[in-house]
């Protein structure tokens, strides 16, 4: 279990180097979506080593939000903007 974490942190570490040194916008959002799923198999992974729920209920939360990120940084990059005109249509 500790590989696991020590192997997690270090992954984490080389995508948050990719989220701060990426060539382009796009690269550095998916790199932070990567290190939000790192985060949460983190979450898990400690969760499990000292048997605290709290700690799962952060990784789902924390899961629903990268979701939702997601999402709205897409259809940002895609449009420029993230609220539709429904007078516009």
């Amino acid at each position: 279990m500790d590989i696991c974490i020590i192997l997690m942190t270090t992954s984490t570490l080389v995508v948050t180097v990719r989220i701060l040194m990426g060539p382009s916008l796009p690269d550095r959002v998916v790199a932070a979506d990567g290190a939000t799923t790192h985060v949460i198999a983190l979450s898990v992974l400690v969760g499990m080593k000292l048997r605290s729920m709290t700690l799962f209920d952060i990784a789902i939360a924390l899961s629903i939000l990268s979701f939702l990120t997601a999402v709205v940084v897409g259809k940002y990059l895609e449009k420029g903007h993230i609220i539709d005109d429904v007078g516009n249509r």
